[in-house]
C-alpha cells in the first residue's frame, strides 16, 4: 500500500481525523474516475489541464506514483501511452484505497 498512497501524508494532510480522512478519500474515489473520462476525451490542451488537476488531488492524499504520471500528461498531453500508465496507475490506487477504507 505504502507504494501507491502514502499513508503518513495522507495522515498529516487530514489532521488525523479519521473522519476527515474518509470523507477525503471517497471524495478522490468519486471524483477522479471523472477526471479521466475527460482526460479520455479531450483535446492535448483539456487533458493538461485535467491531468494537472488530477495531480493536485493525488499529491493531496499522498498518491504520489500517480501524481508523477499525471504531471507526465501534463508535459505530454498527446501521449497517449503515458494516459494508459495514469488509467492503470488510477486503479491499483483506487483498490488501495478501497482496502484502506475498508481496515
Amino acid at each position: 500500500m505504502q507504494d501507491l498512497l502514502d499513508i503518513e501524508q495522507l495522515h498529516e494532510q487530514t489532521f488525523h481525523d479519521a473522519d476527515i480522512r474518509h470523507e477525503v478519500l471517497g471524495m478522490f474515489q468519486q471524483q477522479v474516475p471523472l477526471l479521466l473520462a475527460a482526460m479520455q476525451a479531450g483535446t492535448d490542451q483539456q487533458r493538461a489541464d485535467l491531468a494537472h488537476r488530477l495531480m493536485g488531488s493525488c499529491l493531496a492524499i499522498g498518491a504520489r506514483p500517480l501524481a508523477a504520471a499525471a504531471a507526465l500528461v501534463e508535459q505530454e498531453p498527446a501521449n497517449m501511452a503515458a494516459l494508459g500508465d495514469v488509467e492503470r496507475l488510477l486503479d491499483a490506487t483506487l483498490r488501495t484505497i478501497a482496502e484502506f477504507l475498508a481496515a
